[in-house]
């Protein structure tokens, strides 16, 4: 029985760039990692057979720790797909945004949803990963924070 291969991605479990590895590499293992520098270690090193990163955001442009990683890394771009990203405002059970002062994502993220943030004078407060920032919540539940996370975020 062989070992199913690994897939890096940055980020925990429920990250925009999970869903992506779960679609993209079903016969993969998707494995986090915490930074984009720790995914691509993994991968050049072996530990990981892929890596699942996002490289440009139509609404926010590129994802400026990537090109220069990936350019060190001595890597191939085996494939790019598009990948839809459905933003989705996530707060404690019960909360109203009228109480929502601040919001907590990944700066892609945050970059994505300015206009809203700002429309509703909302601070933002990064992130290493959206679906980090959601478990943050969870943890430490506070009706005056939110966080923009994936669906999946919330579920987990």
């Amino acid at each position: 029985m062989s070992e199913r291969p690994r897939a890096a991605f940055q980020g925990t479990y429920g990250a925009f760039s999970h869903e992506a590895c779960l679609a993209l590499l079903p016969e993969a293992e998707p494995k986090p990692y915490v930074s984009f520098t720790d995914a691509f270690e993994a991968v050049r090193s072996g530990a990981c057979a892929f890596g699942v990163i996002p490289s440009e955001n139509t609404i926010a442009g590129p994802v400026p720790e990537v090109g220069p990683l990936l350019a060190a890394s001595g890597l191939t771009v085996l494939a790019e797909h598009p990948w839809p990203i459905r933003m989705h405002l996530m707060g404690v059970m019960g909360a109203d945004l009228g109480w929502v002062r601040t919001v907590a994502s990944h700066p892609m993220a945050l970059k994505q949803c300015g206009q809203f943030l700002r429309r509703h004078g909302l601070a933002a407060e990064p992130a290493y990963d959206t679906a980090g920032a959601a478990k943050a919540l969870a943890a430490a539940p506070d009706a005056t924070r939110a966080v923009v996370a994936p669906a999946a975020a919330a579920d987990l």
